[in-house]
């Protein structure tokens, strides 16, 4: 019957069936042999490049041991690159570049900053600093840019000194800036579109003032902007103070022209001199606050 094993069959000896298996086992081991090799390859090789990687990265061929900076004025190099973290002897693929480059655009004398990694063991730093052409005056002095960007403060008990050649700015409206990110927040105030209008027109009065020689007989001081009588300056040395309201800089200035050649010549003591009409510029009127006032109108 059916599963039934003939009684006759004869089963074959232990040592046979043994032999018999471990000829399959070896049999099997040839063929997965050259599997198993080529999955030693594939894991080994990777993983002794991915070693040698490591080893090569993070070895003193990558520490970082120069480090350039280009654009430097006024700021001083060292603070600066100890602040964004800078330091030889650094792995120089650990060094995060825009978190280096944002530290050191926080300062706020540095207008752009790049910061370039030069394999295999340098760093660039590429800056732009702030040029100041004026100092804003209200309840505190801060320094202002060309383009009317205020960059900087300066703290009481700071020195004045080195900023006493360029022209103070009163009269102006200084804000609080809105924007939170960390590089605004260095810059923290800023003028009114209608105030940088204003200072704008007064760097350029500062500069004709420059240009047509006005500073070998009186150096600037001061621009004061009034939001009713427009722009005076006020001279260094005597501090005579020239009402020049608005508009027509130049004009005003040809007329102050001919009104300094008066004085001089006359060797007049005065103490203001007015040129501030709207319409007729050849009136103009000069005097001392607590003395005689002269009219130059139709001066020649």
């Amino acid at each position: 019957m059916f599963g039934i094993r003939p009684k006759n069959r004869k089963r074959r000896p232990m040592r046979q069936r043994v032999e018999s298996v471990g000829e399959r086992f070896i049999g099997l081991g040839r063929k997965l042999l050259p599997l198993v090799f080529l999955a030693a390859v594939a894991i080994g090789v990777p993983f002794g490049i991915f070693q040698a990687y490591l080893s090569t990265v993070s070895g003193t061929y990558f520490e970082l041991s120069e480090i350039t900076v280009s654009g430097l004025a006024h700021v001083e190099r060292e603070p600066l690159l100890k602040k964004a973290g800078l330091r030889p002897g650094r792995n120089i693929f650990d060094i995060d570049l825009e978190r280096t480059r944002a530290s050191i655009a926080g300062h706020p004398w540095v207008r752009e900053v790049e910061v370039e990694r030069r394999l295999p063991n340098t760093v660039q730093v590429t800056l732009a600093e702030y040029t100041p052409v004026a100092v804003l005056v209200g309840e505190r002095y801060r320094l202002i840019s060309e383009d009317g960007d205020i960059f900087d403060t300066i703290e009481p008990g700071d020195s004045l000194n080195a900023f006493l050649h360029l022209p103070m700015i009163s009269g102006l409206e200084v804000t609080r800036k809105q924007d939170d990110s960390s590089e605004a927040s260095a810059r923290p105030s800023t003028l009114t579109l209608v105030d940088k209008a204003v200072f704008l027109e007064a760097m350029e009065v500062a500069s004709l003032y420059e240009e047509m020689g006005f500073s070998e007989w009186e150096p600037l001081s001061e621009i004061h902007v009034d939001t009713t009588l427009g722009l005076s300056l006020v001279s260094a040395d005597t501090g005579i103070e020239i009402r020049l309201g608005r508009g027509r800089y130049r004009q005003r200035l040809e007329r102050l022209k001919v009104v300094q050649r008066s004085i001089v010549e006359r060797a007049m003591e005065v103490d203001y001199i007015l040129i501030d009409q709207e319409t007729d510029l050849s009136r103009v009127a000069v005097g001392q606050r607590y003395g005689e006032k002269v009219g130059l109108g139709g001066a020649p």
